[in-house]
């Protein structure tokens, strides 16, 4: 598992497992395996450009405690928002709704090793004990419009397989 001392970027060393591709929306599934004892699988559901969906499942190889960190670094720092985070920048906003018990959420400036310099970062954490084969999920809605222009979604988790996102008129939409 080289993963355990690397510091570079592992994006690129994904397995693409399924993609779908309908033009305004789509869905894609990549996994990194063996991630530091783990299966990550990330799971990206674009509904509209603009709005997305992703689901980071991390299924355990061995018996373990595991601390879990998914980051999201924006460009520059976010304010909190209710329960989500908002970028505001050169008349757009990017909006990042993390969901999901017991993760939590911190959000701070720290140096990039890999690229060496200083950045904003947003990270959503949870510790838990798995034993092989179990996994944790965790959920976060992005929503990327320019300023004023689209009201936000607020986004509410059902289960590690559904949530809703409702608009500011009240109608809301399932998401499996």
């Amino acid at each position: 598992d080289r993963w355990l001392n690397n510091e570079k970027h592992y994006g690129g060393a994904a397995r693409l497992d399924w993609r779908s591709n309908l033009q305004r929306a789509g869905a894609l599934a990549s996994t990194l395996t063996p991630f530091m004892d783990t299966d990550w699988r990330r799971e990206i559901v674009w509904i509209r450009p603009g709005l997305y969906v992703v689901r980071d499942v991390i299924t355990a190889l061995a018996d373990g405690r595991y601390t879990v960190n998914v980051s999201w670094r924006p460009s520059s720092q976010p304010k909190p928002d209710g329960a989500a985070w908002v970028v505001a920048e050169r008349g757009a906003q990017l909006r990042i709704t993390p969901l999901g018990e017991p993760w939590q959420v911190v959000a701070g400036e720290e140096e990039d090793r890999a690229w060496h310099k200083t950045s904003w970062n947003l990270r959503q954490c949870v510790t838990a004990r798995l034993e092989h084969g179990e996994s944790v999920a965790g959920i976060t809605v992005l929503q990327a419009e320019k300023t004023g222009t689209t009201p936000f979604y607020d986004a509410r988790l059902v289960s590690s397989q559904e949530i809703i996102l409702t608009t500011g008129a009240g109608k809301s939409s399932p998401i499996r």
